[in-house]
């Protein structure tokens, strides 16, 4: 199934929603990050605004995990706000962002002070790799 996530009464960006074809066909949501393509200045905008990070303009790489990482802090302020018509405590929600190609989605709930918890993983990865070599202390200077 095809669904807009609206922001306010325009249409922003598709997600699809279907189950994957393996055992247990657990429910995934996919983002289509050229539907919100034409917003790509405007994140990057807020990116360098708020966090003075830059994404080289020709990155194609790049420019996909922006587009995605907005959607999905998008997507997930949307699913808190629903969650808070359901009960009257608060929601407790933990966005999970894999990789560098989702960690902008982090960056982006913090930012935009979205209420929910984050957790982000990384493998042995170029960063990873250089991270281990310079003994840094990874795991207890997340939030700086």
């Amino acid at each position: 199934m095809c669904l807009p996530i609206l922001h306010g009464e325009a249409k922003v960006e598709l997600i699809h929603t279907g189950t994957w074809l393996v055992d247990g066909n657990p429910q995934v949501i996919l983002f289509d990050i050229g539907s919100a393509a034409w917003k790509l200045d405007e994140y990057k905008q807020e990116l360098w605004s708020t966090c003075s990070l830059g994404i080289p303009h020709l990155d194609i790489e790049a420019n996909d995990a922006v587009i995605l990482g907005y959607q999905m802090a998008h997507f997930i302020a949307e699913f808190r706000k629903a969650a808070e018509e359901y009960s009257e405590s608060p929601p407790r929600i933990v966005a999970h962002f894999h990789e560098w190609q989702a960690g902008l989605g982090l960056i982006a709930l913090r930012t935009r002070h979205v209420d929910v918890a984050t957790v982000f993983t990384t493998h042995a990865t170029l960063l990873g790799r250089y991270l281990c070599a310079g003994n840094t202390d990874f795991y207890n200077n997340l939030s700086k």
